[in-house]
């Protein structure tokens, strides 16, 4: 069963199965552990029971994660919520591209590239139903005979992008989540690959980057998407979606995008037209959390 095939199992069903495995003896049962998750509510002195269907979807993103076997290895020291979407970042990027949840990270590379080729980063506000034609089209992977997207999985995908950091929900009711990955870009600079007060060239950077987040510049699901949609990223030009990542962090004080005039090294930023960082030489790592 793949993450999207359970739209029930939204990521924070998820944290709370591991907490009760956590809570619970090492050895339980699914249906022991089901009624930690599931335990109902009283309503006028009786008690209800949850809607059995939102455990029964649960499972699909817990064996993705092998539960079981990340429960014996954190119960000394548990996952906080962060560091369990950490582990689902990771393990999506693992996956090879013909792996149905491949879908999930490869979908988000489709956002980027397509962005670019559009020019905004809001090009998807209007409607759902063209972008997730548009989605199976360009990942070409079906599932007997299924689209790679549709409705109802589009919808659970918005979801786990948020959780992962790379979208944000929209301030406007009703309306589709914002892309944004300045939590998930925050995390990785944060991460073992880079040292707190280095600084590194655009490329260095950028492939560092990439390697952790795939989907962005020159990453291998990146450049995927680029051929499906007949796309060519102009050099030293950072994607949109990573640029307003970049900046914020910048302003942000996290990173320092330092820029030398007309310095032909420089790459082009091509985020938020008004920030005072256009163009950088290179990126130094001014404060780790």
């Amino acid at each position: 069963m793949s993450i999207l095939s359970s739209p029930q199992g939204r990521p924070e069903r998820i944290y709370s199965l591991y907490w009760s495995w956590v809570a619970a003896d090492p050895d339980a049962t699914e249906e022991h552990v089901r009624d930690f998750v599931n335990p109902g509510y009283m309503r006028q002195g009786s008690q209800l029971l949850m809607d059995k269907a939102n455990f029964a979807n649960v499972p699909g993103a817990a064996q993705f994660l092998n539960m079981k076997k990340l429960v014996a290895e954190t119960r000394s020291a548990p996952l906080s919520y962060q560091r369990l979407l950490d582990q689902m970042h990771n393990a999506l990027v693992a996956l090879d591209a013909d792996d149905l949840d491949a879908v999930l990270l490869r979908a988000f590379a489709f956002f980027v590239v397509k962005s670019e080729q559009q020019g905004n980063t809001f090009w998807y506000i209007d409607g759902a139903s063209g972008v997730v034609d548009e989605i199976s089209t360009a990942l070409n992977r079906h599932s007997n005979s299924a689209p790679a997207m549709n409705l109802t999985k589009y919808t659970a995908w918005r979801r786990w992008m948020v959780a992962l950091g790379l979208m944000v929900p929209n301030p406007i009711p009703s309306n589709t989540e914002i892309v944004d990955i300045t939590r998930r870009l925050e995390r990785t600079i944060g991460s073992e690959i880079f040292s707190n007060e280095s600084v590194y060239t655009p490329a260095e950077f950028l492939s560092r980057v990439s390697r952790e987040m795939p989907y962005l510049d020159g990453g291998a699901q990146f450049n995927e998407l680029c051929s499906a949609v007949s796309f060519t990223p102009k050099s030293r030009h950072v994607s949109r979606v990573l640029s307003y990542a970049l900046q914020e962090l910048h302003s942000d004080g996290v990173i320092e995008l330092i820029s030398r005039g007309d310095d032909s090294a420089n790459y082009r930023l091509q985020g938020d037209t008004l920030h005072e960082r256009q163009t950088f030489v290179e990126v130094k790592i001014a404060r780790l959390k």
